[in-house]
């Protein structure tokens, strides 16, 4: 989706989420039994990878992860797909310690 990755490219990840929703929407319209279309499946994918890096970027954690592993779903032969899902939840990990961190120190104040 041309569009999406513009929106991307610009640091406009709201708008490319939301353009990479209509694509993904369009081609599973589009085609009622992708599944069954190996080329289709891809292009499914790489949408909801791309889309996935644009929630990332937002530190929309858990919509990330499901993007992620909807494109692991319907390529799993794709290392980046993997890299991608695992760098999302390495950096969720981080927020989270750095929450409990903070509770902490603040119950020591």
């Amino acid at each position: 989706n041309n569009l999406g990755m513009s929106y991307f490219k610009a640091g406009d990840f709201e708008d490319s989420t939301i353009e990479y929703s209509k694509a993904i929407n369009h081609v599973k319209t589009e085609h009622k039994n992708y599944e069954l279309d190996p080329e289709i499946m891809k292009q499914i994918a790489i949408f909801c990878n791309n889309r996935g890096l644009a929630f990332y970027h937002q530190h929309r954690y858990a919509e990330a992860k499901t993007d992620f592993d909807e494109a692991i779903s319907l390529e799993g032969d794709d290392a980046i797909y993997y890299f991608n899902r695992g760098n999302n939840s390495y950096d969720q990990s981080l927020i989270l310690a750095n929450i409990e961190g903070s509770e902490e120190n603040a119950k020591k104040l």
